[in-house]
């Protein structure tokens, strides 16, 4: 018979700044500033969210 696991305690990231998610979002309209997309990061440990504002997608940050 096929055996079916619970995972009961799942590892959540307790350590700020150890792991982050990045997106890019590309807006229908520029900004006022020009911008038309948006690098958006979040931290796994602390939940904060730091958003990079791009006028080409070629502009991201190499150290991102």
């Amino acid at each position: 018979m096929r055996r079916i696991t619970k995972n009961v305690d799942p590892h959540r990231e307790t350590r700020p700044g150890h792991t982050w998610s990045m997106d890019m979002i590309t807006f229908s309209h520029r900004s006022m500033e020009g911008n038309k997309y948006l690098i958006q990061l979040r931290d796994h440990g602390s939940g904060t969210i730091v958003g990079l504002p791009c006028y080409l997608k070629s502009d991201a940050p190499s150290h991102v």
